[in-house]
């Protein structure tokens, strides 16, 4: 230690502390000198003297041009003195070799050579698409925030997004794990294998009993700082309750959620990760089969509509960027024989090529068989209308309103406006009115159009009522669409006359004319031509009847 390194620290000092320069701080701060003003750390410090320090210090008094330099040499004598006082503290050296050779052999903390990490996969790299908003955002919240669930419906991509984050901010963590939280069971056994030799390689790792093991990750877990955990697939009540618990004993760390669960305690914040964007979803498709499809002159359109049928899901564009990369086709082919519902590419997945265990039309089964049996029947209500925002006043209250809260909660459905409308993923309603029977089919359709006939909207040719008309619009057209391909007639003429009215108003003739017409074949197919006539489809509006 350098005798100039003596200058006492500038700045106001703690109540009692006593005053030292900078370096002289250094040294006890490490140490941890039992005071208030300073933390218990026991790091290992090594401090060497020269052998003649006191020929030098004298020297130094000699030379001192005034009180300041003296009152600094005192300051550093009186340190000297403190360290030799612990005996272990300090060595002396005679000339530069020696001084070398004590600190070739010096017992240094063992460094790591690789922080723990047990991350399931690697980054995206160009193919993490439309996210970068939402990990900047991410990464702001968790610097005021350090719990943050990341939920979103099925098949959002929750899992890579939190990953990716991992991997781009691994420079702030000491360790980054990965831990399957499914089930309380699930959870505590990913916990205690962190134990072992290719992680966190705690001594308890050899010990039979799973809790033993379990006990020796949270003891690591407490006693480290800047971690992150990552507790994946967090999607029932059950594993909620499990986990929040767990989130309420660690601290020092940061914990990063995935859950398609959007209710959540105060324990914890809660960031939603939709659908991509258009263009971020073309784009994916674009590179991901980057010289592996088929290639057409109209690739850039076709594109924009798989991605638009999929809407625009990060599962469902990868399986079918893998699935056309791999069987060479084009985007035209992948997009009409997932139109004609070809089973062979709806449920295709290669976990090996896509790194996810379950075909996009399976991944909601599990979320399904935890709804009420009133949120499965509104589930498919629902599915029989157009994915755009729904208004929640659609449906009565009651029941259907508690219904649709479950599904919110499971992520099934998406408030928006402050909750005054909602929407159903398209493929959400694609894969429900595909899971039906017949017997299914028929009845939760008949109970959709039953809810629209019951809906006061006024006469479509006033603009008074339009506002009702409106927001309903897309629905009507879809409800009754499907209802025609049923053969349901009555009110499904009505629903559709109505809606032509409201077209004719508009001066929307093209699209006036072919509702009016199928709802006229509607009723001729079911009441004969006189019967059909005898209801007098222009005079029919719903809500006018």
């Amino acid at each position: 230690m350098g005798i100039e390194r003596g200058w006492p620290s500038s700045g106001e000092l703690p109540d009692g502390a006593p005053e030292r320069s900078w370096t002289q701080w250094e040294f006890w701060l490490a140490w941890g000198e039992e005071a208030p003003w300073s933390p218990p750390r026991r790091d290992k410090v090594f401090v060497f003297f020269p052998a003649d320090l006191d020929q030098r210090m004298e020297k130094a008094r000699q030379a001192a041009g005034d009180s300041n330099r003296l009152h600094a040499l005192d300051l550093q004598q009186t340190h000297i003195d403190q360290v030799k006082q612990t005996n272990k503290h300090y060595s002396t050296f005679t000339d530069a070799d020696d001084l070398i050779k004590q600190c070739l052999v010096l017992d240094l903390p063992t460094i790591p050579r690789t922080k723990p990490s047990n991350l399931k996969y690697a980054t995206l790299r160009s193919f993490f698409k439309g996210r970068g908003q939402k990990l900047e955002e991410l990464h702001r919240r968790l610097t005021v925030r350090a719990r943050q669930v990341i939920h979103g419906l099925g098949g959002t991509g929750k899992t890579r997004f939190v990953v990716e984050y991992a991997l781009r901010h691994a420079e702030e963590y000491q360790a980054l794990l990965f831990v399957p939280a499914d089930t309380r069971e699930t959870l505590d056994r990913n916990l205690a294998t962190l134990c072992g030799p290719l992680i966190l390689d705690l001594p308890e790792q050899d010990a039979k009993e799973e809790a033993a093991r379990y006990d020796a990750v949270i003891r690591w877990f407490q006693a480290h700082q800047n971690w992150l955990l990552i507790l994946d697939n967090v999607d029932t009540a059950e594993a909620a309750l499990t986990v929040e618990e767990l989130v309420g004993s660690l601290r020092g760390g940061t914990i990063l959620i995935t859950s398609r669960l959007a209710d959540w305690s105060n324990e914890v914040s809660t960031l939603e990760l939709d659908e991509l964007a258009e263009s971020a979803a073309v784009e994916f498709l674009l590179e991901r089969t980057q010289d592996r499809r088929r290639r057409l002159l109209t690739d850039e359109k076709d594109a924009q509509a798989l991605a638009h049928e999929l809407g625009r899901l990060a599962l469902a564009l990868e399986q079918a960027g893998a699935f056309i990369a791999q069987k060479r086709f084009s985007f035209a082919d992948y997009l009409a024989r997932w139109r004609h519902r070809d089973q062979a590419v709806r449920k295709w997945n290669d976990e090996r090529l896509t790194k996810y265990p379950r075909a996009v039309v399976t991944t909601w089964d599990t979320t399904v068989q935890q709804l009420s049996p009133e949120g499965v029947a509104l589930l498919r209500q629902l599915s029989w209308l157009a994915p755009e925002p729904i208004p929640r006043s659609l449906l009565p209250d009651g029941p259907a309103q508690d219904a649709l809260a479950e599904l919110a909660s499971f992520s099934l459905a998406k408030f928006e406006e402050g909750g005054g409308r909602f929407r159903i993923h398209r493929l959400v309603q694609d894969v429900t009115r595909e899971r039906q029977s017949g017997e299914e089919s028929d009845r939760s359709l008949r109970s959709m159009l039953e809810i629209f006939n019951k809906v006061e909207y006024g006469d479509p040719q006033d603009v008074r009522s339009w506002p009702v008309w409106d927001p309903l619009r897309p629905h009507l057209y879809t409800v009754t669409t499907f209802a025609g391909q049923y053969g349901i007639a009555d009110p499904t003429t009505r629903l559709m006359n109505g809606l032509g009215l409201l077209l004719l108003a508009k001066a929307s003739y093209a699209e006036a004319e072919p509702l009016m017409r199928r709802a006229l074949a509607i009723d001729e197919a079911s009441y004969g031509v006189e019967g059909a006539s005898r209801r007098g489809h222009r005079s029919q509006q719903p809500g006018a009847v």
